[in-house]
């Protein structure tokens, strides 16, 4: 009894080594079944790799295409060949029409998928095929302006491994499986793991990462943000200072390590002074009529600000607000809360308004003097009504 359970036991271990050696003999790859591209002599298989492209709210997608590029490492574990067929570089394009989806963070993406990267490739010989696969650091298509933008490009590193089998009949050959494992990661720091190479979007983790920056209201050649005084009105002071807070939120792409921007205060009279906004931290100023705060390509899009004028006693405030070239709205109030620093044009012009109003209490004092005038005369028209009327008798 005992001995035919170890016989059994036995016979399990032979047949699945032999399983194993087997899968290892044909070149089965050994992988989660989503993780490996299979097909069959009439559908061989294929890869897609993805490009997620991320900006922050307020950028417009620049109108740019990128490349990946596939390169020989071995042939059937040896250095390659001629034989081994070379696979030129994939490309995935972007306009700056492309709309990009907002994550939980506020960080935008757009994902695309290529084609099919074995498409038109032709395998002479059956036996497994290993190319390295990254991005081409550079865009075609767009110039990134170095003053004003950054591309982030990704260094991820990935091993496709095309296994090729003959066919049935003996009359060539074809693609069984596709593998894709991920080396280095888009930091370009060593991350080994298995990835989906398929053609769904949403699941293919074939994937290169690139973020996108880009100052604020740059495409209209406008400074990032300005925040102007004017005073108006018969009684408005034009040499008085008056008091605002502002208040930064950083921009979902921007750097963890970046925690203030320069500004400048220009004076009504063209001097100017040179502050240090915080990031997150309520910064205050002062502005008179005339004078303005601005950032001049310093400040990125899709940062947020909320700025804030301490009300004035006798002024009625109002503000004319642009975010991302917007129509221009009205805000009555002196507080213009989370607007958003886009691509185009943004602004803040405040207007504090003081006019004359009449002086209601002279005729309150007056009152009694005019109304001893005013019977007087009535009394002067009785008295020569009744005069008349005695003449006439």
């Amino acid at each position: 009894m005992k001995n035919n359970k170890i016989k059994r036991i036995l016979t399990s271990v032979l047949g699945m080594t032999m399983a194993l050696g087997l899968c290892m003999g044909t070149g089965i790859p050994v992988h989660a079944a989503n993780e490996v591209m299979e097909g069959t002599e009439d559908a061989p298989a294929d890869a897609y790799l993805t490009k997620e492209l991320q900006v922050a709210e307020g950028v417009t997608v620049p109108g740019a295409t990128f490349s990946f590029q596939f390169e020989q490492v071995k042939e059937d574990g040896g250095a390659p060949t001629a034989q081994m067929p070379a696979i030129t570089d994939k490309t995935i394009a972007y306009t700056n029409t492309d709309t990009a989806v907002p994550d939980a963070s506020g960080l935008m993406k757009n994902k695309k998928i290529s084609g099919k990267i074995l498409d038109g490739v032709t395998f002479s010989h059956a036996g497994e095929y290993e190319y390295k696969v990254t991005e081409v650091q550079s865009v075609t298509g767009y110039t990134v302006d170095p003053d004003n933008e950054t591309m982030q490009y990704s260094k991820a590193e990935y091993t496709m491994r095309v296994i090729v089998n003959n066919k049935a009949d003996g009359s060539g050959v074809y693609v069984k499986y596709v593998v894709v494992d991920r080396v280095l990661n888009d930091a370009g720091a060593a991350e080994a793991a298995k990835v989906t190479p398929g053609d769904d979007v949403t699941t293919n983790a074939f994937t290169f990462t690139n973020v996108f920056t880009r100052e604020g209201s740059l495409l209209d050649g406008k400074n990032p943000l300005e925040i102007t005084k004017t005073v108006t009105g018969d009684a408005g002071d034009k040499t008085k200072e008056f008091d605002f807070s502002l208040t930064l939120t950083k921009a979902a792409t921007e750097s963890a390590a970046v925690t203030e921007y320069p500004a400048v205060i220009t004076r009504a009279d063209g001097t100017t002074e040179n502050v240090t906004v915080p990031a997150g931290t309520a910064f205050t100023f002062k502005l008179k009529h005339g004078d303005n705060l601005s950032f001049k390509d310093s400040l990125p899009a899709g940062t947020r600000y909320t700025v804030a004028e301490t009300a004035a006693t006798g002024y009625t405030t109002s503000a004319k607000v642009k975010e991302n070239g917007g129509t221009e709205t009205t805000i009555d109030n002196v507080t213009v809360t989370n607007k958003l620093v886009g691509d185009h044009e943004n602004y803040a012009k405040y207007t504090n308004d003081k006019s004359v109003t009449p002086p209601t209490g002279i005729i309150i004092n007056n009152l009694p003097f005019i109304l001893l005038i005013g019977f007087a005369m009535g009394a002067f028209a009785l008295f020569i009504v009744a005069k008349r009327r005695r003449s006439m008798r």
